[in-house]
């Protein structure tokens, strides 16, 4: 998420809790737009949008991010790719990677069977 696009995100949240949002420091706001640095802003948005129909009180983080999938890097999108393609090269078929962890979890696996 941009920058632009977060100072979006807390218009919004300044404007469904308006009372809380002003208490925040600029510390506080700053953590909030490191943690949802890795989201889509659309699906933040959204999340915020239904915590609020559910809740009247300002969310922790957690709220808004517990059903969220960050957006993956470049550099987990090519350890996925680079696992996927070792796979291929051996001949044996990957599990699904969901996550560049899940990718060298395999990964590690795989050197402690001496495969890799």
């Amino acid at each position: 998420m941009t920058t632009d696009e977060f100072e979006k995100i807390w218009r919004l949240l300044s404007s469904l809790f308006p009372s809380a949002a002003a208490k925040k420091s600029k510390v506080d706001i700053a953590v909030w737009r490191k943690g949802l640095e890795p989201y889509a802003m659309s699906e933040v948005s959204d999340q915020i949008l239904t915590y609020a129909q559910n809740n009247k009180y300002f969310p922790d983080m957690a709220d808004i991010t517990k059903h969220l999938l960050r957006k993956q890097t470049d550099a987990e999108k090519a350890i996925i790719h680079n696992a996927k393609l070792l796979a291929k090269i051996k001949g044996i078929e990957p599990p699904p990677f969901e996550t560049s962890d899940d990718a060298m979890d395999w990964y590690h696996e795989l050197e402690a069977t001496h495969e890799a």
